[in-house]
Parts: structure tokens; sequence; C-alpha cells
């Protein structure tokens, strides 16, 4: 009888597996037919142009207000990090073309934050981590505005990842070890992962022929019983696995866009924060500035080309709230 019962269990959990993976098939358009026409709905205010992206910007501003105020009053570091800061102090405020926007706050101040003080936020900001929700995609979490909506190019052809609407990205400052070889050690251990998530997912794009469906689909098959979960877990614990070192003198964000050279930093760099106006408003940078905006993009006070000023202007596709 027992056996009988494990063989039922067993059954019952192939048959949803298959169930789910004949889903992705078909919402993949593995053959061609699509069904993301529900994107088709939005209307022409919700596409992105370049008015949209200023309205999408004032949405960011008051989710970092909202931060701002808590982490001040709870007395939790934090830094605008990466094109925030460097809008804080090329532009005064957001850089004109750039949404996506990030801040970081070190590994304990980042933990009571998304443990305790984020539910003080208002209630039209919720936080977002792989903790709280189960097919959260990334190792850090995000403060987003409860119904919104804001889509990339990739995103309006792929409803395979859950999408959390107008965002900020809150990044750990996690420790890095002084000897190279461990500090090599630390970055390809994350970008392993990284690459593994990125199998997992396994985005689908329109523009993908049918072997490239296949082999994704496969893919998503394979990796079906690694949960994205798992992978957040292990990368967490890559990130986190050197912050024992008191002595060591480094910060990394290493969750971030920008490469672990680039972002491997001494923590006097970060300091002690300092206010910087911001959109007529005051919010803390790093306190070595320079030093920090330098090494994440040399001579940081010119401007990229308007080529590539365009392509950031085209990141995001849509956006409502």
């Amino acid at each position: 009888l027992l056996r009988g019962d494990a063989f039922s269990v067993l059954v019952v959990r192939l048959r949803i597996i298959i169930k789910r993976i004949c889903s992705d098939w078909l919402h993949s358009g593995l053959f061609g037919t699509y069904r993301w026409h529900k994107f088709n709905s939005f209307k022409d205010e919700n596409i992105m142009t370049k008015e949209r992206l200023k309205e999408v910007q004032c949405k960011q501003l008051e989710i970092m207000d909202a931060i701002h105020k808590v982490c001040t009053e709870n007395h939790i570091t934090y830094y605008l990090i990466g094109g925030l800061c460097l809008g804080a102090i090329r532009h005064k405020g957001f850089i004109p073309w750039d949404a996506d926007i990030d801040i970081a706050m070190p590994r304990k101040d980042y933990d009571r934050f998304f443990n305790e003080v984020c539910s003080l936020l208002p209630p039209q900001f919720v936080a977002h981590t792989y903790k709280t929700d189960k097919m959260f995609y990334a190792p850090h979490g995000l403060v987003c505005l409860e119904g919104s909506v804001l889509l990339t190019k990739a995103d309006l052809y792929d409803t395979h990842v859950p999408k959390f609407g107008i965002y900020i990205d809150v990044m750990p400052l996690d420790v890095c070890p002084v000897d190279l070889p461990q500090q090599h050690k630390h970055k390809n251990g994350y970008l392993r992962l990284k690459k593994l998530k990125k199998l997992k997912i396994s985005r689908i794009y329109k523009e993908n022929n049918f072997l490239q469906k296949c082999i994704k689909i496969m893919l998503r098959m394979v990796l079906y019983p690694i949960s994205v979960r798992r992978i957040n877990q292990w990368q967490e614990k890559v990130m986190t696995q050197y912050n024992h070192l008191i002595d060591s003198p480094y910060w990394c964000s290493i969750a971030s866009k920008y490469r672990y050279e680039k972002q491997l930093m001494d923590k006097s760099i970060y300091g002690t924060p300092k206010l910087a106006k911001f959109e007529n408003r005051m919010y803390y940078i790093p306190e070595k500035t320079d030093i920090y905006l330098s090494k994440l993009y040399g001579d940081y006070m010119s401007l990229p080309s308007e080529e590539e000023q365009e392509k950031m202007y085209n990141y995001f596709e849509v956006a409502r709230w």
C-alpha cells in the first residue's frame, strides 16, 4: 500500500511537471503563435516617449522620497549609486535618458531594511525580494509602486518572468577579500550562478527562430527541478561568504550590472554618507564621490553620444500606473 501511495504521488508530480512544460510551449510561441496580444491593449499614452519617461522618473522620485524618509528615521545607511549618483553630480537630478536607478546599503542595513523597516513604507510602495516572492528573479531587493507597469521590449515578448512595475533597485554592499585569487573566486562563483539563472529562465523572443525556441524550452525542462529561489539563495551565499572578514577594507555591490572589478571599492570611498541635491531634494551619496564615479565611468562629466542616449531612451517600452 505504501509503495502504491508513493507511486501515485510520483505520477501526480510528473503530471504537474508535464502540464507546466506544455504551458511553456504554448505561452512561449514555439510554433509562432504568441499569447502576448494583451500588451497591445495598452493605450497610446502608455507607450514610452521622452515625456512619458519624465513622468516615470517622477514616480520613482516618490518611491525614493519614501525610502529616504524611513531610512533616516530608522538610522539605516544608504547611498545613491551608479547612474543615480552620477545624475546627482552631473545633472543635479535624474539623467534625462535613464530610468534604471539603484541605491545601495551595507549588508546589515540592507537586511534590517527588508526584514523590519520596509513595512513602514506608505501602502502604495511594496518591497519585493526572492524571500517574499517565489519567482522573484534577482538576488537583491526592489521597492515598487503597487499596481504599476514598466516593461522592456523583452518583457513584451516573455510572460515567463513576473514583472513588478515601476521600481528602485536596492543593492547590498558585501565585504570582499583582499587576496586577489579569492577575489577571482568570489566573482566567478557569482557569475556562474548568474549564467545558470539565465539558462533557467531562457527568455524567448519574437525574433528567435524555431530551433532557438526549442533549445530554450529544452533548457527550461532540464533545469526545471532547480527553482529560481534556490539559485538566488546560492547567489546570496556567494555574495555574503566573506562578510566575516572584519579587517577587509573592501565592499562590492556584486549584484549590480557593473563589472566586479569596477564595483570593488575601499569602504572609505563610500564612507560617511553626504547629502547632495537631487531634483530639489537632498539624498545621500558616497563620501568620496569623485573617486567613486571615476572608477565606474572614467571621465564621468562627459555626456555619452546621442546614439547611446537614444538607446537608453528606448530601453523601456511601456509604462502605466
